[in-house]
Parts: structure tokens; sequence; C-alpha cells
């Protein structure tokens, strides 16, 4: 009876460490996309965009950015708000005013 107890004792104990060790993943996962900073050049090539849109959105405050020793680099997760911002859903009824509109 006592190895039973003790069998299901570290069981649990794995299954803990387990889940600890998965929820530790996904919130590293979140954070280095938040965290993670790229080029000029690669967001132009994720955004296929030219250098004067590039600069269009970085004037307008629509896209925000650092600025190092005249390298300027972005967050990915500024990338993504700002594809958010605009992602337009056709199905939706809230969208129907821009497309009538057009």
């Amino acid at each position: 009876m006592q190895e039973i107890i003790k069998l299901v004792s570290t069981i649990r104990n794995d299954i803990e460490d387990l889940r600890s060790l998965l929820t530790h993943l996904s919130m590293t996962h979140a954070q280095r996309i938040s965290e993670e900073w790229i080029t000029a050049d690669q967001v132009m090539q994720i955004l296929k965009i030219s250098v004067r849109t590039l600069n269009t959105l970085k004037s307008s405050g629509k896209l925000p950015y650092s600025k190092v020793n005249g390298l300027v680099y972005f967050r990915t997760v500024d990338l993504e708000n700002l594809l958010n911002e605009t992602y337009i859903n056709p199905g939706s009824k809230d969208n129907d005013y821009l497309f009538k509109n057009k």
C-alpha cells in the first residue's frame, strides 16, 4: 500500500512539474514576442511596403519605433497591433459603413 501511495505521489509531482514547465514555456513565448525588436528592412519585408510607406507610418504615429545611433528598430508587438487595428472583417456588420461609402 505504501508503494502505491509513493507512486501516486510521484506521478502527482511529475504532473505539477509538467504543468509548471508548460506555463513557463507559454509565458516565455509571449514575453519574447512582445520584446522582440526588428529592423526597418525586416518591417518592410514583413508588411511588403516601401520606405516611403514605412516613413508615413512612423511620422503619423501609427507605428512606434526606437532610434539608436541612426538605426531604427520596431517591436514586433507594435506591428501586430497595427495589423489588428486596421483589420477589416468583410462579414462584420460594423464594416458595412466602410464598404458602402467607398
